[in-house]
């Protein structure tokens, strides 16, 4: 049985229009993932607000489709820390991470495009904060010991944070960077829990418990300053990822999406 020549190059044609297809899907200078909003949009700032929101659910595994990897925010993997603010009170933490980061809900979002200046409220309405103790603290009238799990769930934190960029000229064309990223966490309700104080006994380590977290502006006094720190790394890194290739013209085009 013959096979139609006509065919024959029809197949070849539409293998080719995929291969290419493919191909330009792969050398993107932006993932799909991302929406991008006009400079001239009236609505800017809605634009990039839903914009993110679209991105949270990649943000959140780190993988924004195309090949483009930037670092996860589920679960967030921070640097370890140390409380000690007196002689007799030292909580080392280590291994320590947080659930629930990708899950924020933008309250208010401002972008200047002239300045390159994003300003942005956020709630996080569930963290969980975990990691690995080693304890010697007098709390109290009561000198509690431990090595175990430590557990902290945060409820209802308010962030503020601002980002600054500059543009810059590469081969002819105009990029964006970021210089800086500041941010201010307002801590809402909290609950620690350590395991495995006073070698786990069940009497002491309830009290030991209850004491830690009558005193607990202690440890968030040390914890948050750290949180803030590697929240900001955390936030450029991902920025500076997505717009690392892609020209300002590509980000920020001069009409408004989607107009011919």
């Amino acid at each position: 049985m013959e096979t139609n020549p006509k065919f024959i190059m029809t197949r070849q044609f539409i293998v080719i229009f995929i291969i290419l297809g493919i191909l330009n899907v792969c050398n993107g200078k932006l993932p799909s993932s991302v929406q991008v909003c006009s400079r001239n949009d009236p609505n800017i700032d809605q634009c990039i607000t839903n914009s993110v929101n679209k991105l949270k659910p990649y943000l959140a595994t780190g993988d924004l489709g195309d090949g483009f990897i930037v670092p996860a925010l589920e679960p967030f993997l921070y640097e370890g820390f140390s409380i000690n603010p007196a002689a007799n009170f030292l909580v080392k933490v280590n291994n320590a991470s947080v659930i629930g980061a990708s899950n924020f809900v933008i309250e208010k979002l401002r972008f200047n495009y002239n300045k390159i200046a994003l300003d942005m409220i956020a709630l996080f309405p569930n963290l969980t904060m975990l990691g690995i103790y080693d304890m010697k603290a007098k709390v109290a009238i009561l000198d509690i010991t431990g090595r175990g799990d430590l557990k902290a769930s945060i409820v209802n934190t308010k962030m503020k944070m601002k980002i600054t960029g500059t543009r810059y000229d590469n081969n002819g064309q105009t990029y964006l960077k970021y210089d800086k990223v500041t941010l201010k966490f307002q801590v809402g309700k909290t609950k620690v829990y350590l395991t495995n104080l006073f070698n786990g006994e069940p009497t002491l380590q309830a009290v030991g418990n209850q004491l830690v977290n009558e005193n607990q502006d202690i440890f968030f006094e040390f914890i948050v300053p750290v949180m803030e720190k590697q929240f900001a790394k955390l936030f450029k890194d991902v920025g500076d990822a997505i717009v690392e290739k892609a020209t300002i013209d590509e980000l920020f085009p001069d009409t408004k999406v989607g107009e011919n």
